[in-house]
């Protein structure tokens, strides 16, 4: 079985608490023999694939480098869903 989460942030960029729990449900799946991918947003410096944990993170999606401000969000609003439906239409 295969599972693909796809998440705006991924650690280390992540730290709320959906993306924490994420990582957590992603870890325990892949001790239990499960094939867990991650699609995310990718950042200055960041690796575009890497696995960490037996957890494959594909960083390829596009959001604002910051969660929080009036312009981060608005960004974010446009460029994410955009991002994630190019990716898996792709």
């Amino acid at each position: 079985m295969k599972v693909l989460f796809v998440s705006e942030y991924w650690e280390p960029h992540g730290q709320g608490g959906g993306e924490i729990s994420a990582a957590m449900l992603a870890r325990a799946l892949v001790k239990n023999g499960i094939d867990v991918h991650v699609l995310t947003s990718t950042f200055p410096g960041a690796m575009r694939y890497e696995r960490k944990e037996g957890v494959a993170i594909h960083r390829a999606l596009t959001t604002s480098t910051t969660p929080t401000g009036v312009f981060a969000s608005i960004k974010r609003m446009i460029t994410f869903p955009r991002s994630v439906r190019a990716q898996l239409t792709h």
